[in-house]
């Protein structure tokens, strides 16, 4: 589990991070790029939680 929260932070930070090209690039304002961050982390945790072990 600790795993898994630390790979979530580890990528919402990178993200936080290509945030400045994603808008230069596609010409995203301020509440666009929140959209963007937040529907990356709930891709990324959704995807994390069912790709998991059983």
């Amino acid at each position: 589990m600790l795993v898994a929260q630390l790979m979530l932070t580890l990528d919402t930070t990178i993200a936080n991070v290509a945030l400045p090209q994603i808008a230069g690039g596609l010409g995203f304002g301020h509440a666009s790029l929140s959209w963007v961050l937040n529907a990356y982390t709930l891709a990324f945790g959704g995807l994390l939680l069912t790709g998991g072990p059983r």
